[in-house]
């Protein structure tokens, strides 16, 4: 440990002061043994930077998404953290019970049972026997385990079996830092409800998380803050719609315009997370001005969309949405080069990038043939506005269907941003709908007369 790195402060539950992982790469294993020899004089290998230099605050009570692509760096932060790896410099502190779903597995003995591994892995989080013997129980039915399959040895397991059991492990012990890295993607579907469910609990609760995810979806849903690694770098810290923005901007460049991008996300300015988990709101644009600074656009692949806006019924562009009118989203795509068949498509998310509705449409048969360089496409979506009161950005895109296989041609992210509000009949209704999309709800009040 650093004694020169601060003190943590009460607020922060993780304090990463410079830290870094190189590791050794050797070409032959007797050049392992030459270097134990030579003492430095000479290198019989080469240096891979897994991490580069690193220091970071991490308040408590705040969920951290981290994103990036494989390589970048995320898993080797998170076991840094843990303490299961040995950083090559720095130093990190930790204030509190840790619990970790890393690699599938990992703290888990294939040779054991079920049985046994609740103990094994809950005594290496911390636990006491008394609160594993307490919530033995609870493990088990949360897991959704057989007593026949915590009866066997792990190696039996599948994929699901072992995430069920080591997430109900990690729930059990009640940490004050949960760390998830992508351990749920290979859960099934009511499983993973359960595990975020679980998660917005311990969320209420106060609990610090980080969490890895290749889901954008859950990055926002979930997440206060995040940080974007690259090349083991950390590129961008900041709101999670800002650093997922960035990471599909960067993502989905093409190679030559990689660098490029990445420079560009590097130097921005870093937002420093606060102390409270609530996240700082999202500055709405003027209303003047439909088209938002987050507005991104992808490199054109064989097609380009423009001439987007925003109209009522009759044509008037606008930018205010009245609860329950019907409006319309018009483009133009213009083919660059010969198409197999064309999608058209658009996506309305909140300004904290949860998707909320789309459509995506390939036309009737008139469309649905091949289509020539320089093709004009003139595109109108009817969207009844059922939104509630708020602000909301939509997408566009367009792809190709070449037999089944599906690439984007051009998708614009962010393309306009759009204000609801109230229609005026609504104000002095007694029934006041809530969420992001009214479904026409009543209710009928009626007083039981007393005896």
């Amino acid at each position: 440990m650093n004694d020169s790195s601060p003190p943590p402060s009460p607020t922060d539950i993780v304090v990463i002061d410079n830290v870094s992982k190189i590791y050794r790469i050797y070409a032959h294993p007797s050049d392992r043994l030459k270097q134990s020899f030579v003492r430095g004089r000479k290198h019989y290998f080469r240096e891979h930077i897994a991490l580069q230099p690193l220091s970071l605050r991490i308040p408590r009570g705040t969920t951290v998404g981290i994103v990036g692509t494989n390589g970048s760096g995320k898993s080797t932060l998170l076991q840094i953290i843990t303490g299961t790896l040995t950083p090559t410099t720095g130093s990190v502190r930790v204030q509190g019970r840790i619990s970790a779903l890393l690699e599938l597995g990992a703290g888990f003995n294939a040779d054991y049972s079920g049985h046994d591994n609740i103990w094994l892995s809950g005594s290496l989080m911390g636990m006491t026997k008394d609160e594993i013997s307490d919530r033995y129980e609870e493990i088990i039915s949360f897991s959704g385990l057989s007593r026949d399959a915590i009866a066997q040895a792990v190696s039996s397991y599948s994929s699901g079996m072992y995430v069920r059991l080591a997430f109900s492990v990690a729930m059990a012990s009640q940490p004050d830092l949960l760390i998830v890295d992508e351990a749920l993607a290979v859960g099934d579907e009511g499983f993973q409800r359960k595990c975020f469910a679980r998660i917005k609990q311990l969320q209420e609760r106060g609990t610090t998380i980080l969490f890895v995810s290749h889901s954008a979806r859950t990055i926002t849903d979930l997440c206060d803050y995040a940080l974007l690694l690259d090349a083991g770098e950390l590129l961008q810290e900041g709101s999670p719609r800002d650093v997922i923005a960035s990471y599909h901007h960067m993502l989905f460049a093409r190679e030559e315009e990689r660098p490029h991008i990445r420079a560009t996300i590097k130097n921005q300015p870093i937002e420093q997370p606060a102390a409270s988990p609530v996240p700082p709101p999202v500055p709405v644009q003027p209303i003047s001005n439909i088209i938002p600074e987050s507005r991104i656009s992808y490199p054109e692949d064989g097609g380009r969309i423009d001439e987007i806006k925003l109209t009522d019924e009759a044509g008037t562009p606008v930018t205010h949405l009245i609860h329950g009118e019907s409006y319309r989203l018009h483009y133009r795509f213009v083919a660059l080069q010969p198409l197999m068949k064309l999608g058209c498509s658009m996506l309305i998310k909140t300004i904290t990038g949860i998707e909320l509705t789309g459509a995506l449409t390939f036309g009737d048969e008139q469309m649905r043939t091949p289509m020539a360089e320089g093709c004009e496409v003139h595109v109108s979506f009817t969207i009844p506005c059922q939104l509630m009161p708020g602000d909301y950005f939509l997408n566009v895109g367009a792809i190709e269907d070449c037999f089944g296989q599906y690439r984007f041609l051009h998708r614009i992210v962010d393309a306009v941003q759009i204000k609801v509000i109230e229609a005026p009949h609504e104000r002095s209704r007694h029934l006041k709908p809530t969420g992001y999309v009214s479904m026409g709800i009543s209710c009928h009040l009626s007083i039981k007369p007393t005896p």
